[in-house]
């Protein structure tokens, strides 16, 4: 199987199972719980869920140091957020 059928097969059970995902590890720590992710190792498929709408954020290679970029993404995109 491809890297992107592994990744689709983990995206597709979004439809049904939206909150199966564990919240982002990196950024629960800073108290930022809206983001989720599904692992297609060695990817994580970040994701966020607004009422019923899932939103697809990203697929990272999770071999890289992610915390500092998807600490700055998220506390930029809740700030956005706030000013609407």
């Amino acid at each position: 199987m491809s890297i992107y059928e592994r990744i689709m097969t983990r995206v597709v059970t979004l439809v049904a199972h939206p909150r199966r995902g564990r919240i982002v590890p990196e950024l629960k720590d800073f108290g930022v719980m809206e983001y989720r992710e599904l692992i297609a190792s060695p990817y994580r498929i970040f994701y966020r869920i607004a009422g019923q709408v899932v939103s697809l954020l990203g697929v990272l290679d999770g071999r890289r140091e992610l915390e500092e970029m998807l600490v700055n993404r998220a506390l930029e995109t809740d700030a956005l957020e706030k000013k609407d």
